[in-house]
């Protein structure tokens, strides 16, 4: 394993986490692989997790990944949404 250095002006804790020895040495082979510390992948995966994890308070942000996306769609799609939206729930209610 690599020398721990520490960063100037961070405020991290420590949190210790128990894992099996098949884990510490799959963490340990990326780590080598990566010329980086055991807790640089850790701190890697974390941040990952966290990321797909996390609760968007905007529909954008979920999303916008893939707006704008769609091909061969009409250009006109988002026009008039709400009244085509109308129509449609009207239509369903008379079927």
């Amino acid at each position: 394993m690599k020398k721990r250095t520490r960063k100037r002006g961070t405020n991290g804790g420590v949190l210790s986490v128990r894992l099996d020895a098949g884990r510490r040495r799959a963490i340990a082979r990326v780590a080598k692989a990566r010329n980086v510390t055991p807790s640089d992948v850790v701190r890697s995966a974390v941040d990952a997790l966290l990321e797909r994890a996390s609760v968007s308070v905007r529909p954008y942000d979920v999303w916008k990944r893939v707006l704008g996306k769609a091909e061969g769609l009409p250009p006109d799609l988002s026009e008039n949404t709400g009244k085509k939206f109308t129509e449609l729930l009207l239509k369903r209610r008379r079927a």
